[in-house]
C-alpha cells in the first residue's frame, strides 16, 4: 500500500528510519523505472566517490601490494646487514617441510588410486577415506621405493620422479573423487558444527605443549636412536650408496626381517640437494609427518568407538603418556612409530569391513594389515588381535545364519589373504629367492636357508626381556602384565633408572569400563589391546616397542574418559583426579636427559636454534658421525667390511659385517687358509676392512677368526691407514698363495709354544682352565720362541715382556678378551704381489 504524503515526509525528515540501501534498491525496482530528474552536484560527485568504484579499489589493493613488497624488501636488506639472510635456518627447514609435502601428497594420491576401485560406491566418513588413502599412500611408496631398488634405480633422479609419477597416476582419481568427498566432509561438518567446549580448549593447548616438546629433539643428530643408527637409517643409506636394493650378501639378519621405514627413509637419503644433516632431518620429519597422522587419527577412532559425531580435542591424551617424550620411546628415526601409524587404520578398516564383510571392504583391510606387517616383526601386536577380531565376527555371523561359510571362507582366502600375500611379497618372496626361506632368518629347521652356518646359535633377542622360570611362573607373570606393565620399568637403568615413565591411564581406564554401557566396541578394542600387550611381554617386553599398541591404548582411554565425562559430576572428578595425578608424576619426563648425560634433546634443540645468533654456522650442522672421516677416505665404489662394529650410520658406502650373531656365513678362522678367506671376502664385495685400532669387542667371534682378520688386513693388503681411531684397510685385489694358515706362538698360563691354527681355540680355551699363574716348566722367551713366525697370541694373564730385539719387528694389532695379538712387521714388498 502506497506511503502517504506525510509518511514519506517524516522519512526524509528522520533519516535513521530510512531502509537500508540494499532494500531501498529492491523497492525501487519493485515501484518501476523513475523518471530522470535533475539531482544537485554533490549527488553526482557522491556518484563517483572511491568507495563506489570497484576500479579504482582494485587498484589501491595493488598499490597496498607493492607498498607491503617494498617494506619487507627494505627489512630483508636492513636485516642481511646485521644477520645474513643465507645464515637462516628458516630455508633450510623451509626445504625440508617442502619436501614433505611433497611426500605427502605424493603418498595422498597413490593411495586414493590404489583405493580408488574397493572404496567406490561405498559410503565411508570423508576424513576415514583420508586417513586410508595414507595409509594406503605411505605403502604404495615403500614398496614402489622397493620395485625401483631391485630395478637399480636408486639414484638422484628417483628423488625427483618417483613421488612426481605417484602424484601424476593419482591425480585423476582425486580429480573424479576428490570434489564429492570433500563436498561431503563441509557438509558434515557444517551439519554438527558447534562452538569448541572448554575441556577441548584445554586439551588442544595442552595437546599443542606436548606437540612441541615432541618435535624439539627432532633438530639434534643426537636424537636418533642406537638402532635407527644401526639398522634403521643404516639399511637405507646402505641401499642409497649401492644404488639398488639387494640381498645382504653375507645374510646380515637385520637387514633381511621387515623395514617399511627404511624403505621411506631410503626416498629421504637418497636427496641431491641436502647436505648430511638435511637428509637425516628429512627422514625424522617423514616419521614425524607419519606421528602428526596417528594424532589426527585417534578422534576418528574414539568418535567410532563412542558413537559420537565428533571428538575433538582426544588426540591430546597421547601426551598424557610421557614415555613418549624420552629417548628410546621418542620419535627418533626408527620404527616404532611408523609402526603405530598402522593402528588406527587397522582398527576403522577392520570395523568398516565386519561391516558387510565384503570383498572391496576386504583389499582396504588387507591394505593395512600390510603395512604393519612389512614395518616390523612387531607387527604382530596389532596384526593377531585384528585377525582374531575379524575371524570372530565371521564365526559369529556364520553361527547366525546371517552369512554362509563359503562366502566368508572366500572372502578371507581370496580378497584378503590374497591381497595380504601379494601386498607383502616384497618381503617373503624376496627372501625366498635370495635366502631360500620366506622368514629368514627365522625357521631355518624348516627352510634350507643360505647363506646359514649350522653352528649358528640362533636367537635375534637379547637375554632379559622375557620371562623367566617355570612354564607355569611365565604365564602367570605374562598374564599379569596389563596390570603390571606401567608401573614396572622395562628399560635399560641408564635411561631412566627404576622410574616408570610409560604411564598408567590405560590401566585405570581398563578398571572403568566395566562399569559403562552399551560399550561393545569398547571392550573389543580393549580386550584387542591387552592380547597385544600380552605378545609384548613373552616375546620381548621392552618399553619402546610398547609405542605401537599406544594408539589404541589412547584410543580407549579417551573414550572411556569421554563417556565417564558424562555419567555425572563423581564421574567427572574421578577423569579429572586420575589425569592431574598423570601429569604431576610425568611432567618432568620430557625434561629427563637419557643418553644424552647431563643434557637433554630439547636443550641441544634450543641450542642449535640460537646457532645463527651466536654465529656458529659452521658446526651447527654437523651429525657428530663417528665414521664422518672415514667416509671421505673411502672410495665411492668401496664395499667395507665392517669387523665386529654396530653403528654404521655415516660411512656412507654399502657396508658387510661380520659379527657372528647377526650373519650367517662361515667364520674365516675355520677355512682352509688365508687364499679362501680371501675368496670370501671377495666373494661379499668386501674392498675394504675397517675396524678400531685399540681392541676389538669380541662378540661371538672366535679367536681363530679374529686373528684370520687381522692376518688378512696386515699381509694381504694395499694400504692401511688410521683414521678417528680406526683402521681404514685396503683389500688386496690379489689373492694370497693357497697355503693353510700358518702356526701361532701361543703364550698363556699353561701353554708357551707353537700351535697349529686349527687347534688354536681348543688352546685357548684350555688354557683359560687353568690357574692364573704361570706354570714353571713354562719356556724361556727368546729370539728361538718367535723365529720363522708371523702371528703371536699373548694372554694379558701371565703376559710376558718381549724383548726388545723382538718387539721391534713385531707389533700388537688388536686386544681381545685380555689376548693380544701381534704381527711381524712386514714391508711393502713382502705383501700381496701387484
Amino acid at each position: 500500500m502506497p506511503r502517504s504524503g506525510a509518511a514519506r515526509a517524516h522519512a526524509a525528515a528522520s533519516p535513521s528510519l530510512r531502509p537500508p540501501p540494499i532494500l531501498r534498491l529492491r523497492l525501487a525496482s519493485a515501484r518501476g523505472p523513475v523518471e530522470p530528474t535533475a539531482r544537485p552536484v554533490c549527488a553526482r560527485l557522491r556518484r563517483v566517490s572511491p568507495t563506489e568504484s570497484p576500479s579504482l579499489d582494485r587498484r589501491r589493493s595493488w598499490i597496498v601490494l607493492a607498498v607491503a613488497a617494498i617494506a619487507i624488501a627494505c627489512t630483508l636488506w636492513f636485516l642481511d646487514r646485521l644477520q645474513p639472510l643465507a645464515n637462516w635456518l628458516f630455508w633450510h627447514f623451509a626445504v625440508i617441510y617442502g619436501f614433505v609435502l611433497f611426500f605427502g601428497v605424493a603418498c595422498f594420491c597413490a593411495g586414493h588410486a590404489l583405493l580408488a576401485w574397493p572404496c567406490r560406491n561405498d559410503r565411508m566418513a570423508p576424513a576415514e577415506r583420508w586417513l586410508l588413502d595414507m595409509a594406503a599412500g605411505v605403502l604404495v611408496f615403500a614398496v614402489g621405493t622397493f620395485l625401483v631398488g631391485i630395478a637399480h634405480g636408486l639414484g638422484s633422479l628417483y628423488f625427483w620422479l618417483f613421488p612426481s609419477a605417484l602424484i601424476l597416476l593419482g591425480l585423476p582419481f582425486v580429480e573424479r573423487d576428490g570434489g564429492n568427498v570433500f563436498f561431503d566432509w563441509l557438509r558434515a561438518r557444517s551439519r554438527f558444527r558447534q562452538a569448541p567446549s572448554l575441556a577441548v580448549l584445554v586439551a588442544t593447548g595442552f595437546g599443542a605443549i606436548g606437540l612441541l616438546l615432541v618435535y624439539l629433539p627432532l633438530l639434534t643428530t643426537e636424537n636418533i636412536a642406537f638402532d635407527a643408527s644401526w639398522y634403521h637409517l643404516a639399511i637405507a643409506e646402505h641401499y642409497v650408496a649401492a644404488g639398488r636394493i639387494a640381498a645382504f650378501p653375507e645374510g646380515w639378519h637385520l637387514g633381511s626381517i621387515p623395514h617399511l621405514a627404511s624403505w621411506l627413509y631410503t626416498w629421504a637419503l637418497a636427496s641431491p640437494v641436502l647436505g648430511e644433516y638435511g637428509r637425516l632431518q628429512l627422514a625424522a620429519h617423514i616419521e614425524f609427518f607419519l606421528f602428526l597422522l596417528t594424532l589426527a587419527a585417534a578422534p576418528l577412532l574414539v568418535a567410532r568407538l563412542t558413537g559420537a559425531r565428533q571428538a575433538r580435542g582426544t588426540w591430546a591424551v597421547f601426551f598424557l603418556f610421557p614415555g613418549l617424550f624420552l629417548y628410546d620411546s621418542n620419535l627418533s628415526s626408527a620404527a616404532d612409530h611408523v609402526l603405530a601409524f598402522w593402528a588406527a587404520p587397522l582398527a576403522l578398516s577392520a570395523l568398516w569391513f565386519v561391516g558387510t564383510f565384503r570383498s572391496k571392504r576386504a583389499v582396504v583391510l588387507a591394505v593395512a594389515c600390510a603395512g604393519a606387517g612389512l614395518t616390523k616383526v612387531h607387527g604382530i601386536y596389532l596384526l593377531v588381535p585384528t585377525a582374531l577380531f575379524v575371524l570372530g565376527c565371521g564365526a559369529i555371523r556364520v553361527v547366525r545364519r546371517q552369512a554362509s561359510l563359503r562366502r566368508l571362507v572366500f572372502v578371507f582366502a581370496v580378497p584378503l589373504l590374497g591381497s595380504f600375500l601379494l601386498l607383502t611379497a616384497s618381503y617373503w618372496l624376496a627372501n625366498t629367492i635370495w635366502h631360500h626361506n620366506p622368514f629368514y632368518p627365522l625357521l631355518p629347521d624348516v627352510f634350507p636357508s643360505r647363506p646359514w652356518r649350522i653352528e649358528h646359535p640362533g636367537g635375534m633377542v637379547d637375554p632379559g626381556w622375557r620371562p623367566h622360570g617355570s612354564l607355569a611362573h611365565r604365564l602367570a607373570e605374562t598374564l599379569l602384565s596389563p596390570l603390571s606393565f606401567a608401573f614396572v620399568p622395562h628399560d635399560w637403568t641408564t635411561f631412566h633408572r627404576n622410574l616408570p615413565v610409560f604411564g598408567f591411564l590405560f590401566t585405570f581406564s581398563l578398571a572403568m569400563l566395566p562399569f559403562l554401557r552399551r560399550a561393545r566396541r569398547l571392550w573389543v578394542l580393549g580386550l584387542g589391546t591387552v592380547l597385544g600387550l600380552l605378545i609384548w611381554y613373552w616375546t620381548y617386553h621392552q618399553d619402546r616397542y610398547l609405542q605401537a599398541l599406544l594408539p589404541w591404548m589412547v584410543a580407549v582411554t579417551a573414550a572411556v574418559f569421554v563417556r565417564a565425562w558424562n555419567m555425572g559430576l563423581p564421574a567427572r572428578i574421578a577423569v579429572v583426579g586420575l589425569v592431574a595425578l598423570q601429569l604431576v608424576w610425568g611432567g618432568d619426563i620430557p625434561f629427563i636427559p637419557g643418553r644424552y648425560s647431563d643434557h637433554t634433546g630439547i636443550e641441544k634443540s634450543i641450542r642449535f636454534l640460537s646457532s645463527t645468533y651466536r654465529n656458529d654456522i659452521e658446526n651447527r650442522f654437523d651429525t657428530s658421525s663417528e665414521f664422518k672421516q672415514v667416509g671421505l677416505v673411502l672410495p665411492r665404489d668401496s664395499v667395507v667390511l665392517l669387523h665386529l662394529l654396530q653403528m654404521r650410520l655415516g660411512i656412507g658406502r654399502p657396508v658387510v659385517t661380520d659379527n657372528p650373531r647377526w650373519t650367517s656365513v662361515p667364520f674365516l678362522g675355520s677355512l682352509a687358509g688365508p687364499a679362501a678367506a680371501w675368496q670370501q671376502l671377495r666373494g661379499l664385495g668386501v674392498t675394504h676392512i675397517l675396524f678400531k685400532s685399540d681392541r676389538c669387542k669380541p662378540e661371538d667371534m672366535d679367536l681363530q677368526s679374529e686373528l684370520a682378520t687381522h692376518y688378512l688386513a696386515h699381509f694381504a693388503s694395499d694400504r692401511a691407514e688410521e683414521v678417528d681411531g680406526k683402521i681404514v684397510v685396503a683389500l688386496s685385489k690379489h689373492a694370497p698363495a693357497p697355503t693353510a694358515f700358518p702356526e701361532v706362538l701361543f703364550s698363556g698360563c699353561s701353554t708357551r709354544g707353537r700351535v697349529a691354527w686349527h687347534t688354536l681355540n681348543a688352546t685357548f680355551a684350555a688354557d683359560r682352565r687353568s690357574p692364573s699363574e704361570p706354570a714353571p716348566d713354562l719356556p724361556a722367551v727368546g729370539e728361538d720362541l718367535f723365529a720363522g713366525l708371523e702371528c703371536a697370541v699373548i694372554d694379558g694373564r701371565c703376559r710376558i715382556d718381549l724383548p726388545e730385539a723382538i718387539a721391534s719387528e713385531w707389533r700388537k694389532v688388536t686386544e681381545w678378551k685380555q689376548v693380544q695379538l701381534w704381527m711381524r712387521e712386514v714391508s711393502s714388498s713382502q705383501q700381496a704381489p701387484p
